[in-house]
């Protein structure tokens, strides 16, 4: 069971942008990474060469499914701040136009 965890708006737009900044470096390091496969194979002669660069490749094609993956995240992240947005705006539209002559118990308004 996972625990429910509340975020201000201005929360998960920092979180959003560590999250940004993750995948900026993660696909640079993955590039970087794959382009060494190849100065690998140049540099070195014998047995382990081709492991050394099927090593790289492999670390190149994992950090790029990260890099996605935390596309996917940011993408998650942005839909949930849009509709916790959405749904804060509706409920103060409904708090403001309540009827029966009283305002809005300012308790409740709080809470939500």
């Amino acid at each position: 069971m996972s625990e429910e965890v509340k975020l201000s708006p201005e929360e998960a737009t920092r979180v959003q942008n560590i999250i940004d900044q993750a995948f900026e470096e993660m696909e640079t390091v993955s590039r970087e990474v794959a382009a060494n496969a190849g100065q690998v194979s140049a540099a070195y002669q014998g047995g382990g060469t081709a492991q050394a660069g099927e090593n790289y490749e492999g670390l190149g094609r994992f950090g790029g499914l990260l890099a996605e993956t935390l596309n996917g995240l940011a993408a998650d992240l942005n839909v949930t701040v849009n509709t916790g947005v959405e749904t804060d705006s509706q409920a103060e539209s409904l708090i403001r136009n309540a009827g029966g002559g009283g305002g809005a118990d300012a308790g409740i308004a709080a809470a939500i």
